[in-house]
């Protein structure tokens, strides 16, 4: 074997080595990406439950309906914002179409998810949001 050869071996083996490390670093990226994403759904879950098992109270109770509007968590160390709006579901008046926005910055790139869900609001009681459970 020639030095011209050792080298040309020692390139190409560098040039992938290269390439496994970019792929490493890709494939490491979406892992924290579908981490959080996770997080945020598991977070969605556990809110979503609360707003409905609020409202239903409220609802027997005939009292308002009220909760936290928005807010912020953290998933190991990544923070989390989210935040709830409401508007009139269209098939229904009774009805009131919730939804729930998590937001969060991952590197430069910012990330977004919304969840929605129906929600039976108090017959008596107007919704009023900002207030506290």
């Amino acid at each position: 074997m020639t030095l011209v050869e050792v080298l040309v071996a020692v390139g190409i083996l560098s040039l992938a080595a290269v390439a496994v490390l970019i792929a490493l670093a890709a494939v490491s990226h979406a892992l924290a990406v579908a981490e959080n994403r996770a997080g945020a759904y598991s977070f969605s879950l556990s809110k979503m439950a609360e707003l409905q098992m609020a409202a239903g109270v409220a609802a027997s109770q005939g009292q308002p309906l009220q909760w936290k509007a928005h807010g912020a968590f953290r998933v190991g160390a990544q923070p989390f914002d989210w935040s709830v709006a409401t508007e009139p579901a269209p098939i229904d008046p009774a009805l009131e179409l919730l939804t729930l926005t998590l937001a969060w910055a991952q590197g430069d790139q910012g990330h977004e998810s919304r969840f929605k869900t129906l929600i039976r609001i108090p017959e008596e009681g107007q919704k009023k949001q900002g207030g506290s459970q």
